[in-house]
């Protein structure tokens, strides 16, 4: 439903659908990660910025255990979706240059 909704380019139901993902898959750091970029997309500054450091400590946590998993720390560094973003001392606090 996710990916429908972002074909049609509708970010309200879009959000809701993340938002409701989050709260079945708490522990998948990709699903954190999508609703950041979204919210930062939206102007939701402080919202994008705590789903995203969620996403980055549940990236980490995985990468700890298997190296090898996609590591959204590297991700975020070159997604433009957060570049809204990128200015902000809490940004740049999770994601270090």
């Amino acid at each position: 439903a996710a990916k429908a909704f972002a074909e049609m380019r509708n970010w309200p139901k879009l959000e809701m659908t993340l938002e409701r993902l989050v709260k079945i898959m708490p522990a998948e750091p990709e699903t954190w990660y999508d609703l950041a970029a979204l919210k930062a997309s939206l102007g939701k500054q402080t919202e994008s910025l705590t789903r995203l450091k969620q996403a980055l400590e549940l990236s980490a946590k995985r990468r700890q255990g298997n190296p090898t998993a996609n590591d959204l720390l590297a991700a975020v560094r070159n997604d433009p979706r957060f570049n809204p973003l990128r200015q902000l001392p809490e940004f740049q606090k999770l994601v270090p240059p």
